[in-house]
C-alpha cells in the first residue's frame, strides 16, 4: 500500500508495515501501535491510513488471509458489525418507509441487533445523540 493522501510516506506490502506520517506515532508501523489506536484509525482516519488499518484489523499481516466468520477477530468485529447493522437499518427503513407497523418492527430489530453487537464486540453502542443524530 502506498499512500497518496499524505497520510503515510512508506509503501507497505503487508498492512502491518504501513507507517504513519503524522501525530504522536509518526514513523511507526501499524503492527507496532496499540490495538485500540489501530481500531481508532480504522474508524476515524481517512484515505490510505483507514484502508491500511482496516486491512490490518481484518487480516493482520496476511492481506489474502481469510478470517473465520464464526469467530471474527474482536478488533475487526468492532469495526464491521456496527456498520453492517447500521446499513441493515437504513435499507429496511427505506424499504418499509410507507408502513408504520413495519418500521416499528425494524426499530425493534435494530435495538436487538445493537444489543447483540455490543455483546459480541464488548463495546457499548453509542447513543444517537453521541453520533450527532437528532430526531
Amino acid at each position: 500500500m502506498t499512500a497518496t493522501d499524505g497520510s503515510a510516506t512508506t509503501p507497505a506490502a503487508r498492512p502491518g508495515d504501513f507507517r504513519l506520517s503524522f501525530g504522536r506515532h509518526a514513523g511507526r508501523r501499524l503492527a507496532d501501535l496499540p490495538h485500540s489506536y489501530v481500531e481508532y484509525l480504522a474508524r476515524e482516519s481517512g484515505g490510505a491510513t483507514r484502508r491500511a488499518a482496516r486491512a490490518y484489523l481484518l487480516h493482520g499481516d496476511n492481506p489474502d488471509g481469510e478470517e473465520d466468520p464464526g469467530h471474527p477477530d474482536p478488533g475487526s468485529a468492532a469495526v464491521r458489525f456496527p456498520l453492517l447493522v447500521w446499513r441493515w437499518r437504513e435499507a429496511m427503513r427505506d424499504r418499509h418507509r410507507d408502513d408504520p407497523l413495519a418500521l416499528a418492527v425494524v426499530e425493534d430489530g435494530f435495538a436487538e441487533l445493537k444489543t447483540l453487537c455490543t455483546e459480541l464486540t464488548g463495546r457499548r453502542w453509542p447513543t444517537d445523540a453521541e453520533c450527532g443524530i437528532v430526531g
